[in-house]
């Protein structure tokens, strides 16, 4: 596009878009704004009364606060694992378009369609870990594809001009990290919720927001991070070493994943089903219940 149409083109695309996003925000209704009745037509009024009736005898959800939560381990190993993610994800915006225009003489358009490498994984990573956490946990998943993360970005340093291949090498490694990058941070927000449920036995939510808040707190300072400790040490000690040191640092992460992410002590949990069919008696419309097997490394 800045080849093409100018060096403004891709910041005015940047602005319609972003004001295209504003004006759905202002179009968009919050639950708490919308009448009651939108949610639960079928039951009428009386179901007003009677929730009204129950959260009078109910006692009040315990509250929890915002340094019980910091005081949780998993939670910590989670914001660990978000910041690397910032940092890995946003070290090569400012070093590899530079890496790509000195070593490949790339222009603004080639060094673009090299970037949509790391984008275009996303689309399979995100849903594969999804299922892959809910079926056997989210340490395994996070565990795994962090390491396969390190491997990847230790290998960024490697393709050069003269490399067999060219570029070819250089955009499969990029690639699998874009794959692994957004495959490892897809369990967090869905372990971040475990952690705020524990916190909350008697079925509430509090502490649901601050979570998520110190979440995007952590991938913002990591993608603040990145890149200007990037750019510093790809200037000092050039691009095969960057990748050495960001792979290192990502390298350190894991620790905090494997103590403390998902159950305690548990590499894999395994979710499967065991029917146990009733044919009579008051249990026989009773649901199949789910089971959780853990396998520990």
């Amino acid at each position: 596009m800045q080849v093409r149409y100018g060096y403004q083109a891709p910041f005015i695309l940047c602005v319609a878009l972003t004001g295209v996003d504003l004006l759905l925000r202002l179009f968009l209704l919050e639950r708490r704004n919308r009448p009651k009745e939108w949610f639960d037509e079928s039951s009428g009024s009386s179901v007003t009364v009677s929730d009204v009736n129950s959260s009078t005898s109910k006692p009040s959800a315990k509250k929890v606060s915002t340094m019980r939560l910091l005081r949780l381990p998993r939670l910590w190993a989670n914001l660990v694992i978000s910041f690397a993610m910032g940092v890995v994800f946003n070290v090569f915006e400012p070093t590899l378009t530079v890496r790509l225009s000195t070593e490949f003489g790339y222009n603004s358009s080639q060094i673009g369609l090299v970037f949509l490498a790391q984008v275009i994984p996303t689309f399979v990573a995100t849903p594969l870990a999804g299922y892959f956490s809910d079926k056997y946990g989210s340490k395994i998943v996070c565990l795994s594809t962090t390491l396969l993360c390190v491997v990847m970005v230790a290998l960024m340093g490697i393709p050069n001009a003269n490399t067999p291949g060219g570029i070819v090498p250089l955009i499969i490694i990029f690639a699998i990290q874009g794959f692994s990058s957004f495959a490892f941070i897809t369990p967090v927000l869905p372990d971040l919720a475990n952690v705020v449920q524990q916190q909350n036995p008697d079925g509430g939510d509090d502490g649901q927001g601050r979570s998520y808040a110190f979440f995007n707190m952590a991938f913002a300072s990591g993608a603040l991070v990145g890149p200007i400790i990037g750019g510093y040490m790809y200037a000092s000690i050039g691009f095969f070493w960057m990748c050495i040191t960001i792979a290192a640092v990502l390298l350190i992460c894991t620790p905090p994943i494997y103590l403390y992410m998902g159950e305690p002590g548990k590499l894999i949990v395994r979710q499967r089903k065991a029917e146990t069919p009733v044919t009579d008696g008051p249990c026989a419309d009773v649901a199949p219940q789910t089971e959780t097997a853990a396998a520990e490394k």
